[in-house]
């Protein structure tokens, strides 16, 4: 009684067990928007399970990560019995699965609910079917454990496999601080095509860089700028060489990785954002572009076109598609009132839906009713 009374007279504890930047990812860039908020009606705890800040080290496996599991494990053992309720992020690679499952094993056994699992990938990464038998039946008896099951895209739902009760699941769109442009930054001159993110091939970033040569050399006035940093076992020195045997290298650059002010200029300077990753949940680098008021164009991949309208704030392609990528940017390219029209309707509709306030909003309303 004396636990329900106190329980009752305070917000609810929520231990969250995920990393916050760096590295740069849009998971992360989600815990930080979430923990970021000084007047929360959640009390929030948390566990900071960072095993590195470079993206292209993030699948490595070294001591120091072992040491880091083994940290990380004693914190949240600590931090559940001090808390209402438990967010992990597991990732459905298979071998990060399986050090994510420990996490939720150790909160099952520890009987913490709810036990939410907060999924920033889409569960076809995991290619269960393709698994053998025991692999299949860990993951379903681990997914089990789990009590709410929180997509950041109603469509990553639907991806979901049948074992996973549906009445248990819920969507809870991401949503950041708007990267605010003055109209009269971009200099009419050129068109600049943007593309953030890292240089992971599961990003995309080489079939849009075939598309940008065919393009280039039909539009003298087109520029793509490619920024991020090397994806998981990439290097700089490679993805350079790349760029300069290209018969355009004035009009395609690869400029490196690009801070949160550097952003706000890109952003500002550009006339249209790029995404064309082959495999993505729901990416907050389109979110910051919405609220930009850039037009959008990536791949029909994920929950993406839970932002992205098709025909109205962009377009999308299948990913992987260079041709179909390459006539989609044509059409940004030949009509300044189709960028005008696309950049303005990303605008609004950011500010009806992904804003950082609806956005905790969602998050609030969903942990006061399950806690």
């Amino acid at each position: 009684r004396r636990r329900l009374a106190d329980r009752m007279s305070r917000p609810p504890r929520i231990l969250l067990v995920s990393p916050k930047p760096p590295p740069h990812h849009g998971a992360a860039k989600a815990v930080e928007v979430l923990l970021a908020d000084e007047g929360s009606p959640v009390e929030w705890r948390h566990v900071d399970a960072r095993y590195t800040s470079s993206v292209s080290d993030l699948q490595r496996l070294s001591p120091g990560k072992f040491l880091a599991l083994i940290k990380y494990l004693a914190q949240t053992a600590t931090g559940c019995f001090r808390c209402d309720g438990v967010i992990l992020t597991p990732s459905f690679q298979a071998g990060t699965f399986l050090k994510d499952s420990l996490f939720i094993w150790l909160c099952w056994l520890l009987r913490r609910k709810p036990l939410v699992a907060w999924y920033h990938m889409r569960f076809a990464t995991m290619r269960y079917a393709e698994r053998g038998a025991l692999m299949r039946w860990y993951v379903r008896v681990t997914l089990g454990r789990v009590s709410h099951h929180a997509c950041v895209a109603t469509r990553l739902i639907d991806e979901l496999p049948e074992f996973i009760d549906r009445e248990k699941t819920v969507a809870l769109p991401n949503g950041i601080p708007p990267y605010r442009c003055e109209p009269d930054a971009r200099d009419g001159e050129s068109i600049t095509i943007l593309y953030l993110s890292h240089m992971g091939e599961a990003k995309g970033w080489q079939v849009l860089f075939k598309a940008a040569k065919e393009l280039c050399a039909r539009y003298p006035k087109v520029q793509f700028l490619f920024y991020g940093p090397p994806g998981p076992g990439g290097d700089e020195a490679s993805i350079a060489e790349a760029f300069e045997g290209t018969d355009y290298p004035e009009r395609i650059r690869y400029l490196g990785f690009a801070d949160e002010e550097t952003k706000r200029k890109l952003f500002a300077q550009a006339d249209a954002l790029c995404f064309p990753s082959q495999n993505e949940a729901f990416p907050i680098t389109i979110l910051e572009a919405m609220s930009a008021g850039l037009p959008v164009f990536a791949s029909d991949v994920g929950g993406i076109a839970d932002a992205v309208v098709d025909g109205r704030g962009g377009l999308l392609v299948p990913p992987g598609d260079s041709a179909a990528l390459k006539e989609a940017l044509g059409r940004l390219v030949s009509s300044q009132q189709r960028r005008e029209e696309w950049g303005r309707f990303n605008a609004t509709r950011f500010e009806e839906r992904f804003t950082e306030k609806a956005y905790r909003e969602r998050w609030y309303d969903f942990l006061l009713k399950v806690t």
